[in-house]
């Protein structure tokens, strides 16, 4: 898990499954609180979790995106996400690690 923290406050994090059969992580919440969307901290979070995908070796970040929040899956796109699969209303989206 990733965190940012202001004070004692927790402003956003990231949440991850690490799946070692497929040498991979697999991102399966990310929260802001409202009053600091905007400000950079989900993309401070995202880069932290692209650092630890490295210098731990694993291969690839994977997650799953509601296909309507368009918000969220431009967010993903900016950092190379691209989409693997769709089921319903859910884009399943990915990112090798070099």
């Amino acid at each position: 898990r990733f965190e940012a923290w202001e004070g004692a406050l927790l402003i956003g994090l990231i949440a991850v499954y690490k799946n070692k059969e497929t040498n991979s992580l697999f991102i399966t919440n990310v929260s802001v609180l409202p009053g600091y969307k905007n400000e950079g901290v989900a993309k401070r979070l995202m880069l932290d979790t692209f650092m630890f995908a490295k210098s731990n070796n694993f291969s690839k970040i994977s997650l799953e995106v509601n296909a309507y929040n368009s918000i969220a899956c431009k967010f993903y796109e900016k950092f190379g996400f691209l989409q693997t699969d769709k089921k319903n209303d859910s884009l399943f989206l990915s990112l090798d690690i070099v």
